[in-house]
């Protein structure tokens, strides 16, 4: 399973400078975080930036907020999309062009948590970069990006079955970036 991100509360709804388009060399889930120092050099790619991974302590980074759309692929590698409604399958393929936005201070996120390493309930409230594209959960911010979390709520899960599924989400506030 992936990671499922919501927007709830984020600036980048009405300031378009804080929304993107990015690809990747790598298979990333949403909720991922990287760089965009460069612009794709593909031709006709003119606003499509290049995504990179973070240092630990990076600022100024972006999130990986595409629509969750399952591309399913056949032995003949014919692609097919919608066929699996839950959005947890989803994941942004290598090489296809990935939704990004910058989160600001006090922005507010609701994730799934599938996608990061050490989540839990309790304990490690902070969520920071790592060296590659995932976040980690930590006891403390940090010096760089860094998300806080302020609660859990319950997120409905459409999986194809009659009743939907809650999973725990977890409530994040961005506190640099």
């Amino acid at each position: 399973m992936n990671n499922v991100v919501i927007k709830k509360r984020v600036q980048a709804y009405n300031i378009d400078a804080l929304n993107r388009t990015a690809k990747c060399d790598e298979d990333i889930q949403n909720g991922c975080v990287f760089a965009l120092n460069k612009q794709s050099e593909v031709d006709g790619e003119g606003m499509v930036w290049v995504a990179e991974k973070p240092t630990a302590d990076a600022t100024g980074l972006w999130m990986a907020t595409s629509p969750e759309v399952v591309i399913i692929k056949d032995a003949m590698g014919n692609e097919y999309k919608g066929i699996t409604p839950d959005p947890r399958a989803f994941v942004n393929n290598a090489g296809r062009m990935i939704d990004a936005t910058k989160l600001v201070e006090d922005d507010i996120i609701v994730m799934s948590g599938e996608g990061i390493t050490g989540i839990s309930e309790t304990a490690n409230v902070y969520l920071v970069p790592s060296t590659e594209y995932v976040l980690t959960a930590s006891s403390s911010a940090g010096t760089g990006f860094c998300l806080q979390k302020v609660g859990t709520e319950r997120i409905s899960i459409g999986t194809g079955a009659i009743a939907k599924t809650p999973i725990m989400g977890y409530k994040f506030v961005c506190k640099k970036n």
